[in-house]
C-alpha cells in the first residue's frame, strides 16, 4: 500500500492518482477498524494526514487527523501531541482560529492530566509542549481579538499575564526572557505597533514553527490594515 501511494499521491500524477491514493489508504484504514487494530489504523491516518499537509491538501489532511484524534487511546500522551498539534495547524491555515485554539486546549488538558505520572525525561518534553501551546494560543487569540469579557477564564488569564511586567517579575518568572518577549509581543498587538512586532518577528523567526511564522505573518498583516484604515 505505501509504495503504491507514495507514488500515486504524488501532485505531478494529476488529481486522479491523488483520489486513487487517498481511496487506498482509507479503505486500509476501515479493513483495520473492523479487524480491531485501532493502532495500524492511528498510525495509516497520521501518515496520510501528514503527507496530505505536505501537498497543500489541508483539509483532507484536517479530516484524517480528526479520525485519528478518534483513535487514539486516552493514555497514549505521544501520538495526542503529535496528532493535536498538526491538526491545529491545519485549522489555524483554513483561518478557523477558534477551532485550532480548541484543539489546543484540548491538548494542554491531557498533557496536565498525564504529566504527574509520567517519568522526569519525558515530564520535560511535556512542559516544552506546554511552551509551545502557550504561545501559539497567544497569537491566536491576538489575532482574533476577543474582548476578555468574552473568553474563557484560561484566555483571560493568559492575556493578561503578558499584558503588563510587574515589578517582581525577574524573581517569580522562572524563564524571564521568554516571559519579556510574550509580552513585548502582546503590548505591541494592544497597542498596534507594527513595526515592533515585525521587528519581533524577525527576531523569532528561526525558532518558529511553520505554523507559529504563519499566524505572527497573520498578526502583522491584520495590525498593518488597521492603521492604514486609520490614516
Amino acid at each position: 500500500i505505501f509504495s503504491y501511494v507514495s507514488s500515486g499521491i504524488n501532485a505531478e500524477y494529476g488529481e486522479h492518482y491523488l483520489v486513487a491514493g487517498i481511496d487506498c489508504y482509507n479503505n486500509a484504514i476501515n479493513k483495520l477498524i473492523s479487524s480491531h487494530k485501532q493502532d495500524l489504523a492511528l498510525k495509516l491516518c497520521v501518515e496520510l494526514g501528514c503527507l496530505l499537509i505536505d501537498m497543500g491538501h489541508i483539509p483532507d489532511a484536517e479530516a484524517h487527523l480528526t479520525k485519528a484524534a478518534s483513535l487514539i487511546n486516552p493514555g497514549n500522551i505521544s501520538f495526542q501531541i503529535v496528532v493535536l498539534k498538526k491538526l491545529s495547524c491545519c485549522k489555524s491555515y483554513c483561518k478557523n482560529y477558534m477551532g485550532a485554539l480548541d484543539t489546543l486546549d484540548r491538548l494542554v488538558y491531557l498533557i496536565n492530566l498525564a504529566t504527574s505520572t509520567l517519568e522526569e525525561k519525558i515530564t520535560s518534553h511535556l512542559h516544552e509542549t506546554l511552551q509551545y501551546c502557550e504561545l501559539t494560543t497567544l497569537l491566536l487569540l491576538l489575532i482574533v481579538n476577543t474582548p476578555l469579557l468574552h473568553l474563557s477564564q484560561q484566555h483571560k488569564d493568559l492575556i493578561k499575564k503578558y499584558s503588563s511586567f510587574p515589578v517582581d517579575a525577574i524573581t517569580s518568572e522562572p524563564d524571564i526572557d521568554r516571559f519579556v518577549l510574550l509580552t513585548e509581543i502582546t503590548m505591541a498587538a494592544k497597542h498596534k505597533d507594527y513595526k515592533q512586532l515585525t521587528t519581533l518577528h524577525d527576531k523569532l523567526y528561526s525558532t518558529l514553527d511553520s505554523q507559529q511564522n504563519e499566524l505572527f505573518k497573520e498578526l502583522i498583516a491584520s495590525i498593518e490594515d488597521i492603521n492604514l484604515v486609520l490614516l
